[in-house]
């Protein structure tokens, strides 16, 4: 995943199901290519796998929404608000596990009906992405056509058109509101990473620009190597001081001469 969002200049990355929990920080970090920031949610901890990452450019200003999160304790979500030059885009990820008598589709979509809700009443642009499970594709799946039932009743456009998981149905979806005119072209379904393929989608917001930061430097490759033995042979750094005296001279005597030969500079650099 670190070299894929890397070669393909992914911007945000949404990944369900990591399998990660909050204590697998060095996983985490390795993850996350330099220049981008993770948000993850793991799955509550006395359940296995499950968890949703957010990887987003460090560039991009992005915040962490609060909502009340007990309500939809049955699905898993995470959500990243995008401050843009114009109306900010909240952008919801989820992941919805196979129904089981516990938790039944109806549940479900209840309460994914009473989140969009109170997202609605919110001034941002909605993005909502993730791993659904639902058979979308399939008109005779009754389970799919309440949920499509549902997204129209809420105004939402599902953007995903082709199968998404290895078995050939369309289970990953990209849904916006229909007046936001967030989805630029029609997604692409790209590789596919594990039984899941990945989705691309390009989004009608300015690009972040790179990160850039002040940097010291010495140009080391520029020095007379000749005159730099020179000055080293001249060093005088045998005495009879104490040892903390004789190291304090040999390093600004050291110091001296490379900064002589190759002076310490600054520049702001493109990261």
């Amino acid at each position: 995943m670190h070299n894929y969002i890397i070669e393909r200049d992914i911007d945000i990355c949404i990944i369900t199901e990591s399998w990660l929990k909050d204590h697998d920080v060095q996983v985490m970090k390795d993850l996350t290519p330099t220049g981008y920031s993770i948000c993850h949610t793991s799955r509550p901890s006395d359940r296995q796998g499950g968890g949703i990452a957010i990887i987003h450019k460090s560039s991009l200003t992005v915040e962490k929404p609060t909502i009340i999160e007990d309500l939809y304790v049955k699905f898993e979500y995470s959500q990243i608000k995008i401050v843009t030059e114009s109306t900010p885009i909240r952008l919801l990820a989820v992941y919805r596990p196979p129904s089981t008598a516990d938790y039944t589709v109806s549940q479900f979509l209840d309460q994914f009906s009473e989140l969009v809700s109170y997202l609605n009443i919110i001034n941002e642009r909605l993005l909502i992405a993730g791993d659904f499970n639902f058979h979308i594709d399939d008109p005779t799946n009754n389970d799919a056509r309440s949920f499509m039932e549902t997204l129209d009743t809420l105004n939402l456009i599902q953007h995903v058109d082709g199968p998404t998981h290895s078995q050939g149905h369309t289970l990953d979806l990209i849904l916006t509101r229909e007046g936001d005119d967030l989805i630029f072209g029609s997604p692409i379904i790209d590789d596919e990473i594990s039984d899941h393929s990945s989705v691309l989608c390009k989004l009608f917001i300015g690009k972040p620009k790179f990160e850039r930061k002040c940097i010291n430097y010495r140009k080391i490759k520029n020095i007379n190597l000749e005159e730099f033995k020179s000055d080293l042979q001249g060093m005088t750094l045998i005495s009879d001081d104490d040892s903390s005296s004789l190291v304090m001279n040999y390093n600004t005597t050291l110091q001296a001469i490379l900064d002589n030969h190759a002076p310490a500079q600054k520049k702001t650099i493109t990261i």
